[in-house]
């Protein structure tokens, strides 16, 4: 007759043995190739991103040399801060001047990055009529330049002893990016 305790013990030992294995060696891989998988969906992405990049490549290369100049003109221009800075008030200040607005006061705003974009920005305080305001607000929004607006307060201005148009004194924020 056959030791039952010969019997488990070598069924004990087997199964201690099976689950180091798999612990050891199936747990292992499984971990390394979970690892693997994940690797492989972010080059996934910089593939995709970089498939997007020559697209753009291409396509900025079958541009005429004055289509490039007009596209790059929709971003500030400048070698230094201050001449980005100088851009950007050439620009809102063109568009004020084109409604017939005036403007009153300018502060440079501190840099700053969005999604990896510097934007550069100013506070700019301005006079115009009712529809000159609206006008120059859309123009800047909607503009050739890549400009928008991130905060506008707009108030009645003091009323003109000559009875003329009425006007508004706006304080907005107007900011751009140097690049895309």
């Amino acid at each position: 007759m056959i030791d039952w305790r010969r019997s488990m013990l070598f069924l004990g030992v087997n199964m201690v043995g099976a689950l180091a294995l798999y612990f050891g060696v199936v747990e292992t891989v499984r971990d390394a190739l979970s690892g693997q998988q994940r690797e492989i969906a972010s080059l996934g992405e910089k593939i995709a991103r970089g498939k997007a990049a020559s697209t753009r490549y291409v396509e900025l290369a079958s541009l005429a040399p004055n289509e490039t100049l007009r596209i790059s003109k929709r971003f500030l221009q400048g070698d230094t801060m201050g001449l980005v800075s100088a851009d950007l008030l050439r620009r809102v200040n063109g568009l004020v001047e084109q409604e017939g607005g005036a403007v009153s006061a300018v502060t440079s705003l501190p840099e700053q990055e969005w999604r990896g974009r510097h934007l550069v920005g100013m506070q700019v305080d301005l006079l115009a009529t009712d529809a000159a305001t609206a006008n120059i607000l859309s123009l800047i929004e909607t503009g050739d330049c890549l400009l928008f607006v991130r905060r506008a307060r707009i108030s009645p201005a003091a009323p003109s002893a000559q009875g003329g148009p009425r006007l508004l004194q706006a304080k907005i924020e107007v900011w751009g990016a140097t690049g895309w």
